[in-house]
């Protein structure tokens, strides 16, 4: 057996093979797929496994997926519009995002980011699976965010925000510039949570959300050492550690009311401490204003105008990657 060469930009740590046949738990995400070994575009969808891995199933062989994952597939069809995009690739693999490390600050804005997790090849039947981690650009990571947002797979399930739970897909590069044109060794990566945790849906916004937070706080530090304008810079962005800064206002006794905590009022049926306390005002109450928590779809709001205003992104290795998919025709 050949073994599966993971793409140049996947450092590998370790290989486990397929052991037995696996049940496909979730689907993730849905689109066509077209050129390389296949000559006209055929619908697919990613299916996560029950032992973690990824899979890509034609849906032309849709019989056999369980009805679970077929109503998944109705309701995205349904929710969306149809709305599906069109992939041109030579050779893809998929990675399950464990988790994201941001090494050490580099000269300029598009600094590497490490994806840490499973990778399996997309054609054929797979037989192993690799442990490791994926390095991409700052850029390509958020400009893969922003497309993934268009084209999210939707679940009948409520996400953070109270709508459809959603599954964003990060179509990424595992190779230099030049092969990404030619459409080989592409990525698929879908920042999940473990397997034995995921309940009705893998919906990964509230994964999406944390990152973003870490990486739009990283080049916002950025842009200022580097004295470069940006509307980035005007945003409050602490949130990033607000459950830290709640859960230490409710140990020294506050209480926490919205984007407000507090320490409750003194209360006294005696007249002269009520004079008292109402002439102190609000200092007795001890108001603490809590950093704007930025929701999921305002942060990809904030990624999309950042993006654009940095001068010379995006970066050839974007250009390359955003050619290589596009919306499917009749949708």
């Amino acid at each position: 057996m050949t073994q599966y060469k993971a793409p140049k930009f996947f450092t590998e740590q370790s290989r486990r093979p397929i052991a037995g046949p696996t049940e496909a738990l979730h689907t993730l995400d849905r689109f066509r797929l077209s050129r390389g070994i296949i000559q006209s575009p055929i619908e697919c969808c990613i299916v996560l496994t029950n032992d973690g891995h990824l899979e890509l199933r034609n849906l032309g062989d849709s019989k056999s997926l369980p009805a679970n994952l077929l109503n998944q597939l109705s309701f995205d069809e349904i929710a969306t519009g149809g709305k599906v995009r069109e992939l041109d690739v030579c050779s893809l693999h998929l990675l399950n995002v464990q988790m994201m490390e941001q090494p050490v600050d580099t000269l300029g804005l598009n600094d590497p980011i490490i994806l840490h997790g499973t990778l399996s090849y997309a054609f054929g039947t797979a037989q192993e699976v690799i442990q490791g981690s994926l390095m991409v650009s700052r850029a390509d990571f958020l400009d893969a965010i922003i497309g993934g947002a268009e084209y999210a797979f939707q679940y009948s399930t409520a996400g953070v925000e109270g709508r459809a739970a959603r599954c964003f897909p990060l179509f990424l590069p595992g190779n230099r510039t030049e092969s990404t044109r030619h459409g080989a060794d592409l990525v698929l990566a879908y920042p999940l949570l473990p397997t034995d945790i995921i309940d009705k849906a893998p919906g990964n916004e509230t994964l999406i959300q944390q990152m973003l937070y870490e990486v739009l706080t990283a080049l916002q530090e950025d842009l200022g050492s580097e004295g470069i304008e940006n509307s980035l810079r005007l945003e409050d962005l602490s949130a990033l550690d607000r459950e830290k800064i709640e859960q230490k206002l409710l140990d020294d006794g506050y209480v926490i009311d919205g984007d407000v905590a507090f320490r409750k009022k003194i209360v006294s049926n005696w007249q002269p401490l009520r004079d008292f306390i109402e002439l102190l005002g609000p200092l007795t109450r001890n108001e603490v204003k809590l950093p704007y928590k930025h929701s999921l779809d305002e942060l990809l709001a904030l990624t999309s105008d950042a993006f654009a205003e940095i001068a010379d992104w995006p970066p050839p290795s974007t250009v390359a990657i955003r050619s290589k998919y596009r919306k499917a025709i009749g949708c």
